[in-house]
């Protein structure tokens, strides 16, 4: 076991280097955040008195526009302000594997940081504003702000048990990993104040079905018969949950093996 307390992001830079004293300044362009803007995304509570004035700033993506390569060195994370990406797992024999679908909150870049080099590729869906967070001024920050380094375990661990959620839905049907993969996007719409019933997926139904491990046409099935059964109601992407308690029932059910007649 270890002390979450003891944590630290270590890098290259000193241990007697400091972030610069907070001056005077001009008001910040719209390209860049706080400190306390940022942990406002990742919905942490961090002491930030002594760097309420430190700005972060952004990078922007249009649609189909890589974030970073698989391979490519780690020297930064990404906390996602605006749009939608997709995370791919290269694979050399076989089509590559989505792996997660980073929104307003999520941090991007994490599965980097053992090795120093990215695992996966990240591509905008849509036009995309991320705040940039240097792992240098991260070791800094974990020194000097109470609590951060803390937090920041917690930010990342929720990430890795999204990810790993996705493991408990291989013993269910299509149809429920389906439904299932609907109610959680209809809470991650409704957290930022959208619709929870009706919301725009962002990715394409072939995207959908490699993140849940199946084919386009077993996920096309899928939807098709979740919408016979009048549980939703999509067009093009938009998706309409009228039973909720419907699918979440179907979220338990196991897959039906096949009996010999």
């Amino acid at each position: 076991m270890f002390s979450m307390q003891k944590i630290s992001f270590d890098t290259k830079t000193s241990t007697s280097d400091h972030l610069p004293a907070a001056r005077a300044a001009p008001p910040p362009p719209s390209y860049s955040s706080s400190l306390a803007e940022l942990c406002s995304l990742l919905n942490m509570s961090v002491d930030l008195r002594h760097h309420h004035h430190f700005r972060l700033h952004h990078v922007r993506l249009h649609r189909d526009q890589q974030l970073y390569l698989a391979g490519q060195p780690c020297r930064q994370l990404y906390v996602v302000k605006t749009g939608f990406l997709k995370a791919v797992l290269p694979a050399d024999t076989q089509r590559p594997t989505v792996v997660g679908f980073p929104m307003r909150g999520s941090l991007v870049g994490v599965e980097g940081i053992a090795s120093g080099h990215h695992t996966v590729e990240v591509t905008a869906l849509s036009d995309c504003e991320l705040v940039v967070l240097p792992l240098d001024t991260l070791a800094l920050l974990s020194r000097e702000c109470v609590g951060l380094s803390r937090s920041m375990c917690f930010v990342m661990a929720g990430e890795l048990a999204r990810e790993l959620s996705i493991s408990k839905r291989r013993g269910l049907s299509a149809k429920a990993r389906v439904g299932r993969f609907l109610l959680d996007w209809s809470e991650r719409f409704a957290n930022m104040g959208y619709a929870r019933n009706t919301f725009n997926l962002p990715m394409s139904r072939g995207d959908m079905g490699s993140y849940l491990g199946m084919a386009l046409e077993t996920a096309t099935r899928a939807l098709l018969a979740l919408e016979h059964e009048g549980l939703i109601s999509t067009n093009y992407r938009t998706v309409c949950i009228h039973d909720r308690q419907a699918l979440l029932t179907l979220k338990r059910m196991p897959r039906q093996r096949c009996r010999p007649d």
